[in-house]
């Protein structure tokens, strides 16, 4: 790219990208660049492995060198005054190098690392953000990331292969705002999962585990709650009410569990006046959709669900849900994805057009549900239940559960400007 004779003539750069420009090697170059600052090589076709000199820079704050091919970093990071480094997307396989000491900002995850060195919280001294998702990682959470000198914020493990229990003083870490140990092998029983009452959680995902146990009634405590995940476990309960006074919940999956019992009680007052995707698919729950738990009466204290007026997802479908479809669901303007199959619901679908362009596949496996869009032959005799609520529906239409778009809720939950929620929880 620059021939040797051009370095002594080539200007000090402090702030550098060249992101997505076909680059193969690392430029030479830019070992004569002691001012630089910031540099952007992500994206391109970098192969082999991270000079040593990169570190040498004494001005460089943030390196960028994502979606590359790399293999191997070349020691010594100590004498590195690296803040963010983003190796993101890379083939990097050895040992877990995190001895940069000041740096805030790591991101190692989609690469090929296998596993987490034991003493690896003594050498996040100054990390706030620290991710390892989507690697080969296998063997025990370390609890030393518990002994970090400083106060971590996010930290995402995501998408490995770890194993044993979670390890109980991360639940106590009173900074963490994002733990992300979904889709790994954790066993063990998440009842005495402790979240203190000055806990800063925001989100919590541990879905996809071998999670068993109750409900973790510490759950509770976690006033900032905006997205709980426990899908894909073994844990055994009734509906969490106890989650009835965060106000600021957004996102809570709870599906393919053995949740029982009742969705909501109609005595529990609260509200969740926020929450938008609630999948509550292949559990035990049993009774039926009570009318009073989507409809704020006036002049009464308002139910559990009452103002979820922004409700963009619900499905209770792969459970023992029985009764009549509650004509006050089509108050739910927002609704985009509504599933009620499998279930032993019956009577009349409620007309309009809100539950008009949802497709038959939302109430199938329901044996005595009749009207459109499920087709009508074969309940010519069955009279329609009587009409509690004849106000006009809304529109929207149907999908299957879409994680991008709970995704994006994530993504908003926390702004545009969170660079760490972009590529620790949505990469």
């Amino acid at each position: 790219m620059f021939s040797d004779g051009s370095y002594s003539t080539f200007p000090e750069i402090e702030y550098l990208d060249l992101a997505s420009t076909n680059l193969r090697t690392f430029p030479d170059f830019l070992r004569n660049q002691s001012k630089l600052i910031s540099l952007d090589l992500s994206e391109n076709q970098i192969q082999g492995k991270l000079p040593h000199w990169i570190w040498s820079l004494n001005h460089l704050d943030c390196l960028n060198l994502s979606c590359n091919s790399l293999v191997t970093l070349e020691a010594p990071l100590h004498n590195s005054t690296v803040l963010t480094l983003d190796l993101h997307s890379n083939q990097l396989q050895e040992q877990i190098l995190t001895f940069i000491p000041f740096a805030v900002y790591l991101d190692y995850s989609s690469n090929h690392f296998n596993s987490i060195p034991s003493d690896i919280g003594y050498f996040l001294t100054f990390t706030l953000s620290f991710s390892l998702s989507s690697n080969n990682l296998h063997g025990l959470i370390p609890v030393s990331i518990c002994n970090a000198e400083t106060d971590i914020q996010i930290l995402d493990l995501s998408f490995n292969f770890l194993s044993g229990i979670i390890p109980p003083c991360l639940t106590i870490m009173q900074s963490l705002k994002v733990l992300n140990l979904a889709r790994n092998n954790l066993t063990g029983t998440i009842s005495n999962f402790q979240v203190t009452e000055d806990s800063s959680l925001e989100i919590l995902e541990l879905g996809g585990n071998q999670l068993g146990g109750q409900f973790p009634k510490s759950l509770g405590n976690c006033k900032r709650l905006q997205v709980l995940n426990l899908g894909n476990n073994c844990i055994t309960d009734s509906f969490p009410c106890l989650l009835k006074n965060i106000s600021t919940l957004r996102v809570l999956v709870l599906q393919s569990n053995n949740f029982y019992g009742g969705i909501g009680r109609p005595n529990t007052y609260g509200t969740w006046p926020v929450l938008q995707i609630i999948p509550l698919a292949h559990n035990n729950f049993t009774g039926e959709i009570s009318a009073n738990i989507f409809d704020n009466m006036a002049g009464e204290i308002p139910p559990l669900f009452s103002n979820m007026g922004v409700l963009e997802s619900l499905d209770p479908s792969h459970n023992k849900l029985n009764g009549q479809i509650p004509p006050q669901l089509v108050k739910l303007t927002f609704l985009e994805v509504l599933d009620l199959s499998n279930n032993q619901l019956v009577g009349r679908i409620p007309t309009g057009t809100q539950f008009s362009t949802f497709p038959k596949d939302s109430f199938m496996g329901n044996k005595g549900l009749w009207g459109p869009p499920l087709t009508v032959d074969n309940k010519a005799g069955l009279q329609p239940p009587p009409t509690m609520n004849e106000r006009p529906p809304n529109s929207g239409h149907h999908c299957e559960l879409n994680w991008d778009l709970i995704s994006v809720e994530i993504g908003f939950t926390f702004g545009f400007g969170g660079v760490a929620v972009g590529s620790l929880v949505l990469c």
